[in-house]
């Protein structure tokens, strides 16, 4: 569960539908985010270790996971100010 779950209730019960939509895409992108730096990126390497090739793709996989978890973290914080809910943490 995310740690900002209790600000996603306080959206539900303001009744924000578009608000909550927002939030939860940002939950899911950042998330992928997370699974593309921390599993994609070593799988990868593991599996292509004597080419060149693997090290490429995965020097670009960890720009790709951190601007996917950044923008999903700031769409998130976007549909919380919007809401007018206050951070508790």
């Amino acid at each position: 569960m995310s740690v900002d779950y209790p600000q996603f209730e306080e959206l539900r019960r303001q009744n924000h539908l578009w608000l909550c939509m927002l939030w939860r895409v940002g939950d899911v992108a950042y998330y992928i985010g997370l699974i593309v730096i921390a599993m994609i990126c070593p799988l990868v390497i593991l599996a292509n270790f004597w080419s060149w090739q693997g090290v490429f793709i995965a020097a670009g996989c960890v720009p790709v996971g951190l601007a996917t978890t950044w923008l999903a973290s700031n769409l998130k914080e976007f549909a919380l100010k919007r809401g007018n809910v206050d951070k508790h943490y």
